[in-house]
């Protein structure tokens, strides 16, 4: 039993569920539709569903609630009707602008957007001589600045302490060492402690950012492997009966080609997709691509309707979905999210601040020890070992952001354009006027005799080059007879008409 006046506690607040901002609670929707559910109805107790008539509002007219019919909504709901039944903040119902397309002038405000340079790439062979590697390929331009600034500091201290009393007395300094035993850096001890330590954490920082930096070109290659998958799947997998459908394909393997482009922008924080795609896609694609707050899913999204629809029109079987879902969208949805992933979590920045603050502080007291025993000498040992720190906390910061512009990254845009390339060739191949001349055995096979058995005698040497043989018209008859004897046994007449035999009855 129930008190009266009491509201049940249930698993929804049916009056959010129901109603909007412009609607009062009750769900009553004043509107010349029709609703239809297709749950269990019952005229005894004036249920629809689980939900009484009571429960959503005594105000509801037969009209409105039409329970004699199973139906559904029918196609004449406006949104705004819609909206009213279902809510805008319906728990099920996401929000999202109602408007999917992408318009020009939604492209206008992005095309403005600068794109920074790539730095010309790194070109070096690890088999030539080790002194023809640039030396300054691993440095950052803000550690150049600073490497100049140490230059310039470590000169200042080799000055001072030679020409001032501040550490000693000068008369009795040498080229070799300045400085009394009374000088506070006298021993360098605990400096040196602490320069073990220093490298240590500059190792753990390293090992970690060339960690970051090959998961990414791991995970980069795995993209590469789903989108090859992807399109081989859907090039010969899925039938195609009409100039429709081809054209269908076509716009399929354009949008798994787009991936890796929209990743990358993805990636680098761009949004202006027309300079990547206008080669690959319509130009209404692209702004819709560039409407969709994650590029790269828009375009998975419509290679997955591109494959739905193929089943729906039994074009693809049941079993060869699964098995494009399992070897190529979801190892291309792991792909894209561990490349975010990697983006979106660098190192931890208190680590990378203090390591600097660090290494500065013991840049600027170690040239104050090395004077003691090298003098002057101490301008060319300490920026030695400027050289050294600075070069791998460099090393660390290009391995840390590995989808930059930096000459040090990885070459995203060479990558897509090559991978575009090869999954261009594969939609050649399926649908070139002469593929039976390349994938039908016996195709290749009758071209093979053609090409022997008109080859001069020069290039049927280097075609059987391994024999080392110069044989005459006859010769090459006889090594046609040999190659092809038994092949096509078995076979229909016109290709009999084309075998070794015709042709070596013209000899």
């Amino acid at each position: 039993m129930t008190t009266p006046g009491r509201k049940l506690r249930t698993g929804f607040d049916m009056d959010n569920l129901c109603t909007d901002d412009t609607m009062a609670p009750g769900c009553g929707v004043e509107s010349p539709r029709t609703l239809e559910f297709a749950q269990t109805q019952s005229r005894e107790v004036d249920t629809v569903g689980d939900y009484t008539m009571e429960s959503v509002g005594t105000n509801m007219t037969e009209h409105q609630w039409n329970i004699e019919n199973n139906w559904t909504l029918d196609n004449n709901w406006t949104q705004e009707e819609v909206n009213k039944v279902l809510g805008k903040n319906h728990h099920y119902r996401p929000a999202f602008d109602e408007q999917l397309t992408g318009t020009v002038e939604e492209h206008i405000r992005k095309q403005g957007e600068i794109r920074s340079q790539k730095k010309e790439k790194i070109v070096y062979n690890p088999t030539a001589l080790w002194w023809k590697a640039p030396l300054n390929a691993w440095f950052h331009s803000r550690s150049l600045e600073i490497l100049a600034v140490l230059l310039v500091y470590n000169l200042c201290v080799v000055l001072i302490t030679a020409f001032s009393n501040i550490c000693g007395n000068p008369d009795d300094y040498t080229l070799g060492g300045f400085c009394d035993e009374d000088w506070f850096l006298y021993n360098g001890n605990s400096l040196n402690f602490l320069g073990v330590v220093l490298f240590l954490l500059l190792a753990f920082r390293l090992n970690v950012s060339v960690n970051r930096f090959q998961e990414s070109r791991r995970e980069w290659e795995k993209l590469e492997s789903a989108c090859r998958n992807l399109t081989r799947q859907i090039c010969y997998h899925v039938n195609i009966d009409s100039d429709k459908e081809a054209w269908e394909r076509r716009r399929a393997v354009a949008f798994v080609a787009s991936v890796p482009y929209v990743l990358k922008l993805n990636l680098r924080g761009e949004t202006n997709a027309l300079p990547d795609l206008s080669n690959t896609l319509v130009q209404q694609d692209i702004l819709n691509i560039m409407k969709a707050r994650s590029m790269p899913q828009f375009c998975v999204d419509n290679v997955n309707f591109y494959l739905m629809t193929a089943v729906r029109e039994t074009r693809m079987t049941d079993a060869r979905l699964a098995a494009t879902e399992t070897s190529g969208m979801a190892p291309l949805v792991e792909a894209m999210t561990a490349l975010q992933k990697i983006n979106s979590v660098p190192s931890p920045v208190s680590y990378t601040f203090q390591l600097r603050f660090f290494i500065l502080f013991w840049l600027v007291l170690y040239p104050l020890h090395l004077v003691v025993y090298h003098g002057l000498f101490t301008i060319f040992l300490a920026f030695f070992i400027d050289y050294i720190i600075l070069g791998l906390e460099s090393m660390a910061i290009d391995f840390d952001a590995p989808f930059g512009y930096d000459k040090n990254a990885l070459d995203l845009d060479g990558l897509c354009d090559e991978l575009q390339r090869e999954l261009e060739e594969i939609l050649v191949r399926i649908e070139h006027e002469s593929r039976e001349l390349i994938f039908n055995t016996w195709e290749v096979t009758r071209k093979n005799e053609e090409m022997i058995y008109r080859a001069t005698p020069s290039e049927l040497e280097m075609l059987t080059s391994p024999s080392k043989k110069k044989t005459g018209k006859q010769g090459r008859a006889q090594f046609v007879r040999n190659a092809t004897r038994g092949m096509y046994k078995d076979d229909n007449a016109s290709r009999t008409d084309v075998s070794a035999n015709s042709i070596l009855s013209e000899v």
